[in-house]
């Protein structure tokens, strides 16, 4: 038997603005986080669009975005980000416009809910997309 969507308490989604809408306004109460794989793949394929970067440089740049989203402590996510500011400019206006406004979502000295990927907790999106969709009041 699936939950009721009121007991919810840690929702798991990727980076979907519109379901992020539905789901603060279906239920309030909950937690919504990003799946830390989706996550980081997101930075990957930013960073893969990067212009003259050549491929070395993609790959330590990678590397500490990837770093951010692990850390535990806000020091160590803080050098990660001074050192993205300071090798690439155009990550970095990436990162800061789109991830850096809500790090309760995404990174882990923010998140302490347990869960950190969509992997456990398909079977309840299920049920949630369901309990979207089958209400009409709910904005879309």
């Amino acid at each position: 038997m699936m939950c009721p969507v009121n007991v919810v308490r840690t929702i798991v989604v990727g980076k979907n603005k519109s379901l992020l809408c539905s789901l603060k306004t279906a239920m309030p109460d909950a937690a919504v986080i990003f799946c830390s794989f989706h996550v980081i793949q997101s930075f990957k394929a930013r960073i893969n669009k990067l212009r003259e970067v050549t491929q070395s440089d993609k790959e330590v740049l990678f590397a500490w975005p990837k770093r951010m989203v692990h850390c535990r402590e806000v020091s160590e996510f803080e050098f990660y980000a001074t050192s993205i500011r300071s090798r690439n400019q155009e990550f970095w206006s990436y990162l800061s416009e789109q991830w850096l406004t809500d790090l309760s979502t995404w990174a882990k000295h923010a998140v302490t809910l347990g869960n950190e990927t969509t992997n456990r907790v398909e079977t309840a999106n299920r049920y949630i997309d369901w309990k979207l969709t089958e209400s009409s009041s709910l904005p879309t």
